[in-house]
């Protein structure tokens, strides 16, 4: 999905710095993981249009100025969730400042960064409002 998004929304799709990402789906090398970032409040911050359409948003913005995109590591939004995902074969070895860098970009918004091992460990259902 993640790919095809890509072709969509800017034709970069069939980029070679997603080869990682084909590799894995086409000959199914180990886990793949992909991480969650868990909100600080109870809030989502959705517009109307993401309800009825939604869509991966995958290029930062003006709002969204926490999102890291680089050789190693690429995050996007999903209705108001974040998620990161690995984009080279080599993502551990830039894990450590990986994640210094995106607990500084999220300090204010977001209290922790999970791997998602589950779907419910993605808060779709707003367990967090009951908090």
């Amino acid at each position: 999905m993640f790919l095809e998004e890509q072709e969509r929304q800017f034709s970069a799709g069939h980029l070679e710095k997603f080869n990682f990402i084909r590799d894995f789906a086409r000959n199914d090398i180990g886990d793949y993981p992909v991480f969650y970032f868990l909100r600080k409040y109870p809030m989502i911050v959705m517009a109307p249009e993401w309800a009825e359409y939604p869509t991966l948003i995958l290029k930062e913005d003006q709002q969204m100025k926490y999102l890291i995109n680089d050789d190693n590591f690429f995050e996007f939004e999903f209705l108001g969730h974040v998620f990161s995902i690995p984009v080279n074969k080599d993502w551990e070895n830039m894990f450590g400042l990986y994640v210094i860098q995106t607990k500084k970009l999220k300090e204010k918004l977001f209290n922790q960064m999970i791997i998602v091992e589950n779907f419910y460990d993605i808060d779709f259902t707003l367990r967090i409002l009951n908090d």
